[in-house]
């Protein structure tokens, strides 16, 4: 994201002036293209907004410029004019369809979406930093732009600036070459919040998370209010400085889990519904238990239902709905084995194969058990006799009691979800 400037101060500040223009006319066709970025009664900071005309903005007229502020202000004003973008970038467009009204909330992320609801109320005095992490896809990047967009509506004339985390770096490096790195902190400061999405690829790049660290530091003095994401806690961050660790936990830390299957279910039928497409009860619930990932993958297992709906005039049964959830839901790119299971649940559950193996009914060995059976049902294409044989010669209604415990207990424990996942993605990468 980046950062919000407000482009034409400058026309503000020479109006006593320009009125009418004078001899500082040749400055009338640059004021669109100039920024205030910081102001003090000893010195103004501008810079030039566009840099294909950085290089066209003469010394003569940056004279012209300084004459007409201390005309405005006082004689002794400095007026310093930066030509870098490192200092100037362009002005943020936030997504129209990332609001707090379009966020699908329930168990996984209420915590995280009231949380931003209550910063966007009252900036600065709550919940300060806000630091949002999840896996991909779960929602972190839509909560930055509702608060950038509630923020404005609740609060007009707030200052806001957002960056990805990439984005920064670049401005960093570029302030860095160019020696205006102390121009770019006052630019960045001069602000009321400061939004700044997945903070984790700061990790082991020293400058960026030095030049955060005297940001955060900056703003959090004087009540600026700072909005962080992340695809991991703090804690984890073991590539960032311990003081910009330590700082990201000062105030209010929250996880967004993946989304339940009854979220999954409200936006399918949602979803469905903008899109005109018909889907039999079956099918929605197929689809919120037989899919792990963001919801963004399967608002495109939807694109592309309603794809074969209209384009090839296809009818969509749960046949054609399991073909489609097939070739687009993340999935092995190798052929799953059942040791392989075996031994991720051993390893997580802290069982040695024998426990798994054996007749104990305890529950610290059963449920391990009907979880790798469930894995071994829904990932490979082992019957249940022979998944059953491979666990302890468990009989075929052992094993499909077992699954199905697990499918429903998915439903409504997200760390049971978690680990599903878990094992999903591990397979990915083998």
């Amino acid at each position: 994201m980046p950062t919000d400037t407000h482009p034409l101060p400058v026309a503000d500040l020479l109006s006593p002036i320009l009125t009418p223009p004078g001899a500082f006319e040749p400055l009338i066709p640059w004021l669109p293209h100039l920024s205030l970025l910081s102001q003090t009664e000893e010195e103004v900071l501008l810079a030039v907004t566009d840099p294909t005309l950085s290089d066209c903005f003469t010394p003569s007229l940056e004279a012209l410029l300084e004459k007409a502020l201390q005309q405005v202000f006082s004689p002794s004003l400095l007026v310093t004019v930066s030509r870098s973008s490192a200092v100037a970038p362009r002005a943020f467009s936030p997504n129209p369809n990332m609001r707090f009204h379009l966020f699908h909330t329930g168990p996984s992320n209420r915590l995280a979406f009231a949380a931003a609801k209550a910063v966007a109320a009252a900036p600065g005095t709550t919940y300060n930093p806000l630091f949002i992490h999840s896996a991909l896809g779960l929602g972190k990047t839509h909560l930055l732009h509702a608060l950038f967009h509630e923020l404005h509506l609740s609060h007009p004339g707030i200052r806001v600036l957002a960056f990805p985390a990439d984005q920064f770096v670049q401005l960093v490096q570029r302030a860095s070459d160019t020696a205006t790195l102390p121009a770019l902190h006052r630019s960045l400061t001069d602000t009321d919040v400061f939004l700044l999405d997945d903070i984790h690829r700061f990790m082991d790049r020293p400058q960026a998370a030095a030049a955060f660290l005297d940001i955060f530091n900056h703003l959090h003095t004087h009540q600026g209010q700072i909005i962080v994401s992340a695809d991991r806690a703090p804690s984890l961050m073991t590539g960032l400085p311990a003081p910009l660790v330590s700082r990201l936990q000062w105030g209010l830390v929250v996880h967004m889990d993946a989304p339940t299957p009854e979220m999954r279910q409200q936006f399918i039928c949602e979803k469905s519904a903008a899109f005109s497409l018909s889907l039999a009860d079956e099918i929605v619930a197929y689809l919120s238990t037989n899919t792990f990932g963001p919801i963004r993958e399967l608002e495109g297992i939807l694109n592309s239902l309603r794809g074969r709906a209209t384009l090839l005039h296809e009818s969509i049964d749960l046949s054609l709905v399991q073909e489609v959830v097939l070739s687009s839901v993340s999935r092995p790119n190798h052929t799953v084995t059942i040791p392989e299971i075996e031994a991720f649940i051993c390893e997580r559950f802290g069982l040695s194969r024998d426990d798994l193996f054996s007749k104990s009914r305890a529950r610290s060995i059963a449920y391990p058990r009907q979880v790798a059976m469930f894995l071994a049902h829904t990932l490979t294409n082992a019957s249940l006799e022979e998944i059953g044989r491979y666990f302890g010669g468990r009989d075929h209604s052992t094993v499909k009691h077992g699954c199905e415990k697990i499918k429903r207990l998915a439903q409504t424990d997200p760390q049971l979800r978690a680990l599903i996942s878990s094992f999903r993605r591990s397979a990915v990468t083998v």
